[in-house]
Formats: structure tokens, C-alpha cells, sequence
């Protein structure tokens, strides 16, 4: 059994343009011939003092830099101009059978990036769960080719793509730098992470003698289907004498929590013991609650406002 989610050995599919950021319809650059590569690689500098000799007496990271490299071989054309024509690298005739690489001077890589998605391949079937795919979120192709002719070789485009950490809401990374990757992909409508921060929902049974309860979520991803039964379930495991029922609406795109008594109850989105104002990642926040002040005197509460 692989230790690692993408699996320890084996080849791999490469969609590149996953998302269709741009507009344009995603590419799958196999087949190739060789072996893809990620390639990451933190920059140190090391500070020294005299008298210490060479030894560092610390060092600094200054930037990490990454890039991925696929051998394309028995390539279309269609998927050379969609990577080493990319854009204003290069165009497409309208006939489709004349492919024209350009010399490119004075163009910005990241405003034309696009999102790249590896699969792992068992049994030449790419693997159907995300969870086992690799996610590089900004990559833009360059070219670094020879093309060989002779009697043997077979003639391989090696792309080059260059990696940039997103700088998009929410991808600052601890560091506010940017992350550049994700290994597990959240799979189609799992649009909701539950992660250790927001995994908490307070509450109180007003009808119990008043108890303040705290359900705590499975860490993951999740529909909003599934996270209203994990909100549901987790709910009713820490009640005493309360019945809860949870659901989220693909129409408002908004969830409920209501009492299946009919008792009135409170969530405690700003006093409970996890509770806290304008978190972006706070419970109350992820399933579109304001949590600026509890929710009390009813038994059925509605998000405010649509989630995703």
C-alpha cells in the first residue's frame, strides 16, 4: 500500500489550463517520455562572522522557487500551441496545421497563468479521486527544447513551467508569501474546509437548563450537503435531550439549523468558548453566518448570507 496519496512509483496525467481560468478549454499534455518533474528549491543564505571560518552562524531563507518540467513526445498541435504556443508565445493556423513560435520580449508571466493538475495513472486509468492529485495553482509555459534528428531518438518537447505562489485571497500561506501547491485536490462541490480553527460550532440548550455544548467537526473537505449532516450529526453526538436537523440549499446556498423539537436554542458565534468576531476562518464565517453577535431566541436559524 503507498505511503503517499499520489502513490510512491508510476507515471502520471497532466492537465494543464484545469479550471478553465482563462477561458480556454483544459489541455492534457500526455502522452510523454520521461519523467515529470516538480522541482522545488528553497534559497538559503548564510550569514557568518569573522573568526568563525566557514561555518554559518545561521541563515535565512530568501524565497522559494519551483517549476515543472513535462517531455511531451507524439504531441498534437493543438497541445504545442496550448504550451509552447501559449498565448503570445506562439499561434495556431487557422487550418490547424501550421503551429508559429514567436520571439517574446517584454510579457508578464503571472497575469496568464494557469493552473496544472497532476494525476497519478494505475493501470494506465487516471485515479478518479482528487484527493490523490497534485495542484499547482499559477503556471505559465516557457520553452527550453532540442528536437533530435536521427535514426533512433525520438523527438521530445521538454516544457517548462514556471510556478508562481498565488497571490489570491486566502492562498498568503503563513507566511504571507504565497503558496505555490496543494497535494489533495478538493473534489467537485467540495467547496468547504473544515480545518482545526473552524471546526468548533457553541450552542446552547435553552430548554436543558441552559448548557452551552460545543460540536466539534471532522477536519476536511466537504459539500455543503455533507457538511450540513457532519454539522448534524456532531450536533446530536454532544446533546442531551435535544434533536437536530441540518441542511444546506443548492438554490440559496445557505444552510439551517433548526430544533427537531421545537425548542428554542442559541448559537454562540461571539461568546461561546470558540467564538470571535469577523474570523475569516470561524465557523459561523464558513457556513455563512455574521457572527458579530449570537443568534438567540429562535429554533431555526438561517445563514445570512450565501456560502460558497
Amino acid at each position: 500500500m503507498p505511503r503517499l496519496p499520489f502513490g510512491d512509483i508510476g507515471p502520471c496525467e497532466v492537465h494543464w489550463g484545469y479550471g478553465y481560468q482563462s477561458g480556454n478549454m483544459p489541455q492534457i499534455i500526455t502522452p510523454y517520455l520521461g519523467k515529470v518533474t516538480i522541482r522545488i528549491a528553497d534559497a538559503v543564505t548564510d550569514i557568518h562572522e569573522e573568526g568563525k571560518g566557514i561555518a554559518p552562524i545561521d541563515s535565512f531563507f530568501e524565497g522559494t522557487t519551483v517549476e515543472l518540467e513535462v517531455p511531451m513526445t507524439r504531441s498534437t498541435l493543438i497541445q504545442l500551441a496550448q504550451t509552447i504556443g501559449w498565448q503570445k508565445m506562439g499561434s495556431l493556423s487557422g487550418s490547424g496545421y501550421v503551429l508559429r513560435l514567436d520571439n517574446i520580449a517584454g510579457y508578464d508571466m503571472y497575469i496568464n497563468a494557469e493552473t496544472m493538475v497532476i494525476k497519478p495513472l494505475c493501470n494506465n486509468v487516471p485515479d478518479p479521486d482528487p484527493h490523490h492529485w497534485i495542484k499547482l495553482y499559477k503556471c505559465h509555459p516557457y520553452r527550453d527544447i532540442e528536437l533530435g534528428f536521427d535514426r533512433s531518438g525520438q523527438r521530445i518537447h521538454l516544457v517548462k513551467f514556471k510556478v508562481f505562489p498565488n497571490r489570491d485571497s486566502g492562498y498568503e500561506g503563513a507566511g504571507g508569501g504565497g503558496q505555490y501547491l496543494e497535494e489533495g485536490v478538493p473534489g467537485e462541490g467540495e467547496d468547504f474546509e473544515v480545518i482545526s480553527s473552524n471546526k468548533y460550532l457553541d450552542y446552547k440548550e435553552i430548554a436543558n437548563g441552559g448548557t452551552e455544548r460545543t460540536a466539534t467537526m471532522t477536519e476536511g473537505f466537504y459539500s455543503g450537503t455533507t457538511l450540513a449532516a457532519e454539522i448534524e450529526l456532531k450536533m446530536d453526538l454532544v446533546a442531551v435531550a435535544y434533536t437536530w436537523q441540518v441542511s444546506y440549499s443548492a438554490v440559496t446556498h445557505k444552510f439551517t439549523i433548526t430544533n427537531a423539537n421545537s425548542w428554542v436554542f442559541e448559537l454562540h458565534w461571539r461568546t461561546g468558548p470558540h467564538g470571535s468576531v469577523n474570523l475569516d476562518d470561524h465557523i459561523g464565517t464558513l457556513i455563512g453566518f455574521n457572527d458579530a453577535t449570537d443568534d438567540t431566541g429562535a429554533n431555526t436559524y438561517i445563514s445570512d448570507n450565501e456560502v460558497p
